[in-house]
């Protein structure tokens, strides 16, 4: 068994996005406080502080900080067989 676990924050300027694109490892944002927009297939979520959202491995998404109450993450990333 073998596997890769990363804790990670971060705070986010105004509309700083990511993707669409996909990973390769699975990702748990969480987050602490802001607002932003996140989009996966075709399903599309406003979510702030509280909520959290997950990165698929090969699977496109999209997300984008707020412009007036930018988000704040932490984030989980992890693989392994």
């Amino acid at each position: 068994f073998r596997s890769l676990f990363t804790i990670v924050g971060f705070k986010c300027e105004p509309g700083h996005s990511w993707g669409p694109a996909v990973r390769d490892h699975y990702l748990i944002h969480y987050i602490l406080s802001g607002r932003g927009h996140y989009e996966v297939g075709d399903k599309q979520y406003e979510l702030s502080a509280g909520s959290g959202f997950l990165a698929a491995p090969s699977t496109v998404i999209y997300y984008q900080a707020d412009q007036d109450d930018p988000w704040q993450y932490t984030w989980v990333g992890f693989n392994g067989a």
